[in-house]
């Protein structure tokens, strides 16, 4: 229980300072490419605390902890609509990925990720995200992709995609590089049981700092 705790934390803070940091640097040299990057930076997130607890449940944990670290964007803003839709789409994202992870272990007793599941996953984030804005009031949604036919194909069809396929390409890439990946991994995973006690403080010091970042971005 303490592991898997120390694992959200940890996961939430990290996906919390990479929200923020990106986010920043996007937003300064205007870059146009976020679209591009934010789904494939939650399902690393995701699928990553997962596999450092095996629960899905912790998945959404830890997006409540990245989205409650954007959420202090809203103390220093007159457009709420800027801080609150992107932690909905962080907790949407969480729900999406879980939703498909729990069908998996539910049928086949294990998770294994193909170009389907993963573009189920992005799809789905998505048609939740457009329910989410159907309740909104016509000031947020003249930014949002229901204010044209063109930004709601794009966000619908093209994002997609395009997200489904830079995951599946870094999951490619990934498995090309096992060995390493492996030894990483296990050097990690040995450093965290040797000095677990460490973990839960170390976990802290991480929602610090990104609560830190995320103030002074």
């Amino acid at each position: 229980m303490r592991k898997s705790i120390s694992s959200v934390i940890f996961i939430g803070s990290v996906w919390g300072m990479v929200e923020a940091t990106v986010g920043h640097f996007l937003h300064v040299f205007t870059l146009g490419i976020g679209w591009l990057l934010w789904f494939p930076i939650a399902f690393f997130f995701l699928t990553s605390v997962y596999r450092m607890t095996q629960k899905t449940s912790c998945m959404l944990y830890t997006a409540v902890i990245a989205a409650g670290i954007k959420m202090i964007d809203i103390f220093y803003t007159p457009r709420y609509d800027y801080v609150i839709n992107p932690a909905v789409s962080i907790l949407l994202e969480a729900l999406a990925v879980l939703a498909i992870y729990t069908y998996l272990l539910n049928k086949y007793q294990n998770v294994k990720l193909d170009f389907i599941t993963i573009l189920l996953a992005s799809a789905g984030w998505k048609v939740l995200y457009i329910c989410y804005l159907l309740f909104l009031p016509d000031s947020w949604i003249s930014i949002s992709c229901l204010s044209g036919l063109i930004p709601f194909v794009k966000f619908i069809f093209l994002e997609t995609v395009m997200n489904t396929l830079l995951i599946c390409l870094t999951m490619f890439a990934a498995r090309r590089a096992a060995t390493i990946k492996i030894k990483t991994f296990s050097r990690f995973e040995k450093l965290f049981n040797n000095h677990s006690i460490l973990v839960p403080l170390f976990s802290l010091l991480t929602l610090i700092l990104a609560v830190f970042v995320q103030i002074n971005l």
